[in-house]
């Protein structure tokens, strides 16, 4: 009869422990993906600001597109029209969904 109980003791124990090491591996492995997902946004944001930068300061009148081939983003600056100074940036991760926009006029 102690067998037995020590048993189903031994059987709860176990279930209890894996349970709680599965959420605490699955909570690491949130850690890891949001920290993933803020550093791929810090470079789109760093990214953007250079193109930002580099439009602003470049003479670009015959330029309709700027296209930086990158190997985790795409960066792209389109004219709005053919004599507008209107420009739309586009940073976008390749294979997460982080994607930053923004217009700037050349004034």
């Amino acid at each position: 009869m102690k067998k037995s109980y020590v048993l189903f003791m031994t059987l709860v124990l176990i279930v209890v422990f894996s349970i709680l090491a599965n959420s605490i591996l699955e909570i690491i492995s949130i850690k890891n993906e949001n920290f993933v997902q803020k550093t791929l946004y810090l470079q789109a944001k760093n990214h953007i600001l250079f193109l930002e930068d580099y439009i602003l300061n470049s003479d670009l009148n015959d330029t309709k597109e700027i296209k930086i081939d990158d190997e985790i983003f795409e960066i792209i600056a389109k004219r709005d029209k053919e004599d507008s100074k209107l420009f739309f940036l586009s940073v976008k991760n390749r294979e997460f969904a982080i994607r930053l926009t923004k217009q700037i006029v050349i004034e």
